[in-house]
């Protein structure tokens, strides 16, 4: 079985055909078809109908959704407000709120976060939109409903017009934020970064790796379970690891940050299609402080090559009880939590670089952390939340 296609707007004509031996499909060279070019649609399938007889195979025609090669996204977004204007109607100083909610909105979070220039592909992350809108309009100071609205049903629109014009092959489902993004994620005991390193070093003499994991679960977010399975060479430095840690240069943008880096062992997710379930993958992390990373060091020198915590997880939550609960009274997690509050209530963090130290799956789990107490429009919120876009 074959296929060929024109890529609309250009002159190439690729055939393709499956290769029953390598279960794939393969490209027929160009050399053969590259006279296709400059024939009409019955030429190409004429020929392609003479060259199933000679190899054997099927050849059938594939309609291809995507954009031309000159429908760039600010043409397509330029096009789209242009009929929206003239379908409603709508004066020029109206469309300021909609350009503005693209260019400060839709564009940072598609293409400044996740570099997706394909608006193709802009499907994998319109799910998590709706909450990092929330979570910008929170930050500012303010959860306007209203405007959260606005922008999230011109998205929508917008994709109903893309897929109208057959530049996408469906509209896109935006998921709607159910009100419990509102709340405030409930931790009785707050943690700065002083009173962590102040615990750490009071722990130096008494209990080193019970110091080191008050440390690692402060300034590196991990969970007790990452902590107790650590080994000495998952702890990384110089300036070659410090490049493959993703929020590496987030940190540094604040300010923060150091070249300490800890490779974390983590189970593959199941939504990852390309990835097989069960399998393990390595993710970098970044301590965000240069007085706790300097700490660490300290510790692993004392310390003898090989696991960091030889016994089970229950041996380190009784050692965890035993020494760090008088000095501070959280759980080993309540420390990975405090973490996250003080770095995106007190240092106004990126939502998007919070979520990439703590591994959320979910941005939607980071924006939890990210709510203040005492919100203002939080009844209006609990009330439309479920009536937006």
């Amino acid at each position: 079985m074959a296929c060929w296609t024109r890529r609309r707007g250009s002159k190439l004509v690729t055939v393709y055909y499956y290769d029953t031996i390598a279960k794939k499909n393969v490209q027929v060279p160009r050399a053969e078809c590259r006279h296709l070019d400059d024939l009409d649609d019955d030429r190409i399938t004429e020929w392609v109908r003479d060259w199933e007889n000679a190899h054997g195979v099927a050849v059938h025609r594939v309609q291809r959704y995507q954009l031309r090669q000159g429908d760039d996204l600010s043409s397509c977004w330029a096009a789209f407000t242009k009929e929206y204007q003239l379908m409603r109607g709508v004066k020029d100083v109206t469309m300021r709120d909609t350009h503005d909610a693209w260019a400060v909105y839709i564009l940072p979070y598609f293409i400044g976060i996740h570099g997706l220039k394909n608006v193709r592909k802009w499907r994998h992350q319109i799910a998590d939109f709706p909450v990092y809108l929330l979570s910008q309009e929170t930050r500012r100071g303010t959860l306007d409903i209203s405007s959260v609205k606005k922008i999230l049903w011109l998205l929508n629109n917008f994709g109903r017009w893309l897929a109208k014009k057959e530049k996408i092959s469906q509209p896109w489902i935006l998921d709607i934020p159910s009100a419990n993004y509102v709340k405030e994620t409930p931790l009785k005991v707050r943690v700065d970064p002083e009173a962590a390193l102040q615990t750490a070093r009071a722990l130096l003499a008494k209990s080193p790796l019970a110091a080191l994991g008050v440390l690692c679960g402060y300034f590196g977010g991990l969970s007790p379970s990452e902590f107790t399975g650590l080994h000495h060479k998952d702890f990384l430095t110089g300036n070659k690891n410090a490049s493959q840690c993703e929020t590496y240069t987030g940190f540094k943008r604040y300010d923060m940050g150091s070249k300490l880096i800890i490779s974390v062992e983590r189970a593959k997710i199941a939504s990852e299609e390309e990835e097989v379930k069960n399998q393990y993958r390595r993710e970098y992390v970044c301590i965000w402080d240069m007085t706790a990373a300097q700490l660490i060091v300290d510790i692993l020198k004392t310390l003898p090559a090989g696991p960091i915590w030889s016994w089970t997880r229950g041996h380190y939550d009784k050692v965890y009880t035993r020494d760090v609960r008088p000095l501070l009274n959280v759980t080993p997690h309540d420390l990975r939590r405090s973490s996250c509050l003080w770095l995106l209530r007190t240092k106004n963090i990126d939502i998007m670089l919070a979520k990439s130290h703590f591994r959320h799956s979910l941005v939607s789990t980071t924006i939890l952390y990210a709510r203040s107490p005492g919100d203002k429009e939080r009844d209006e919120a609990d009330r439309d939340l479920d009536d937006i876009a």
